[in-house]
């Protein structure tokens, strides 16, 4: 008998379906998790003068409390636009200022576009992580902008992948392309990757 060996994006696939199902019964998008907090004590965010922010969409993580952090620090906030298969930056100084995209994403309406090389942070959307950093992104058509963003070495701003603690695995399948995250921020705490 031989036994099928599975690929590295069908375990992904597998993957993002269990943790998409335990996220869907956890997500309280209206509560801004304590552990925002830690990150103002963290010596890179407080030197850092520009913070990238994904703006978040019902069931993930709300960065919300992300933006106010950022504004209360006076950092200078951009929030991620899809251009094609690319991600753009533009500058972003109030929360409505947000419009819904073709892919029912939020994104600045308009704002300054922004060098990602002059980016010091950026707080990255995941589906799953383990304490390695390696992360699970939604996947999909419209996959991979991160992974694609971080491929240029001249990006150099810290990665903090932002999820829930249920999304955490003991190991995430990775492929030579996926970048890994310097940091993890959950709902309970700020985790070091290893």
């Amino acid at each position: 008998m031989v036994s099928k060996t599975i690929s590295p994006i069908e375990l992904k696939e597998q993957l993002r379906t269990e943790v998409r199902a335990r996220r869907k019964l956890f997500s309280n998008p209206n509560s801004t998790p304590n552990s925002i907090h830690e990150i103002d004590s963290q010596s890179w965010f407080r030197n850092a003068q520009t913070v990238a922010i994904y703006i978040s969409q019902t069931e993930e993580f709300p960065t919300r409390g992300l933006f106010d952090l950022c504004i209360r620090s006076k950092k200078t906030i951009v929030a991620p636009v899809m251009h094609g298969n690319t991600l753009r930056f533009r500058t972003l100084s109030q929360w409505n200022e947000l419009h819904v995209n073709a892919q029912n994403i939020l994104e600045p309406s308009f704002g300054n576009e922004i060098d990602p090389k002059i980016i010091d942070v950026f707080f990255v959307p995941l589906l799953a992580f383990d304490r390695s950093g390696n992360r699970l992104g939604r996947g999909g058509k419209s996959g991979g902008y991160y992974d694609r963003l971080f491929s240029n070495s001249d990006i150099r701003g810290k990665r903090v992948g932002v999820g829930f603690g249920i999304q955490e695995c003991f190991s995430v399948p990775t492929e030579p392309h996926d970048a890994k995250m310097d940091y993890i921020l959950t709902d309970r705490c700020l985790i070091k990757s290893f």
